[in-house]
């Protein structure tokens, strides 16, 4: 996922941690959260967070 989005131009992500979870909880399969956690987890430092409600990282 890293190498794909790197490959695109991009270095950085914005997101809305409350959007983000109410898509893993609603939309996303086990599958889709197994892959997310492990990227973020392997792959994102994160730069910015503010009270738990949004935040930006960028992958190492």
């Amino acid at each position: 996922m890293a190498a794909t989005l790197t490959g695109k131009g991009f270095t950085h992500i914005l997101m809305s941690n409350a959007g983000l979870n109410l898509w893993l909880k609603e939309a996303a399969s086990d599958h889709d959260r197994q892959v997310l956690r492990q990227f973020f987890e392997s792959h994102v430092d994160v730069l910015f967070s503010r009270g738990g409600g949004g935040g930006m990282g960028c992958w190492k």
